[in-house]
């Protein structure tokens, strides 16, 4: 995790675009999902991060977690444009921390979304059953 000292530089930008693309992918192809396609950008040296594309970052963890579920330890995503006026929200290394905290919250139990997904129920219609339906 980041703290208030660290920076951020295009290597760490390159690594968590990687895992968005990567979860995204692979949802989309094993569970047939509709995930909107992420499209990554390759940073490079002495890039700045403007907040179009902090929203786009964003915008792609959230899409992962909205897709399926959010584990109640999910961090609320954050809304980057203000709408009054020509405001914007600061960027800082909590961000950063947040997005690495949720991406690892999709990936340890990406198993368990697929599980959850893939549930099969067996119901004989044609046979008496003991249970009674509970509303």
């Amino acid at each position: 995790m980041y703290n208030s000292e660290d920076y951020l530089n295009y290597n760490d930008l390159n690594i968590i675009e990687n895992r968005i693309e990567e979860l995204t992918n692979y949802f989309n192809n094993n569970q047939k999902a509709t995930i909107p396609v992420f499209m990554k950008k390759q940073w490079v040296v002495n890039e700045f991060p403007y907040v179009q594309e902090i929203s786009r970052i964003e915008k792609g963890i959230n899409n992962l977690g909205t897709e399926f579920y959010k584990k109640p330890e999910w961090i609320t995503t954050r809304e980057w444009f203000i709408n009054e006026g020509n405001n914007l929200n600061a960027f800082s290394y909590n961000d950063i921390n947040r997005w690495l905290f949720n991406l690892d919250l999709i990936e340890n139990s990406k198993d368990d979304i697929l599980n959850v997904w893939n549930g099969q129920s067996f119901i004989y219609w044609n046979e008496n059953s003991d249970y009674e339906w509970e509303e």
